[in-house]
């Protein structure tokens, strides 16, 4: 049985907190695999690195697009799911398989900048679906 350490509990606990924070046109929810994020900007699925060197946890951009593809079936339209690994510092320029690599610096900024892609109908109706899907 895997056993996250204490500082890798302490990370994700910090990498909550901060999409616990984001501003209040954002919706999170936990879902296996990490945390799906929501807003005016489009979906993100959010894990937290595992090793040094880090890489993505399991299939992290295989869940990413299964999220997807539960959206499309059931809204007339669909966001895509990016998947975001967040790395420490060290790490920052490291290339992480089947996600984009962030740090918790730029984690806020990555979700929250660029250009208005959902409308706060289309957000609502994303959420609805993400609350019926089990939760991690």
């Amino acid at each position: 049985m895997f056993r996250a350490s204490s500082s890798t509990r302490r990370a994700e606990a910090g990498v909550g907190r901060l999409l616990d924070s984001l501003p209040s046109n954002f919706a999170t929810r936990s879902v296996v695999g990490g945390r799906l994020v929501v807003g005016p900007t489009g979906a993100f699925l959010v894990a937290h690195a595992v090793g040094d060197p880090p890489v993505a946890p399991t299939d992290l951009g295989r869940l990413a697009a299964y999220y997807r593809s539960v959206l499309a079936e059931r809204l007339r339209t669909a966001p895509f799911v990016d998947a975001l690994v967040v790395v420490p510092e060290r790490w920052r320029d490291q290339t992480v398989a089947g996600a984009s690599a962030v740090t918790i610096g730029l984690l806020s900024d990555t979700i929250c900048s660029g250009p208005s892609l959902l409308s706060e109908v289309e957000i609502a109706d994303i959420v609805t679906v993400l609350d019926t899907i089990p939760t991690a």
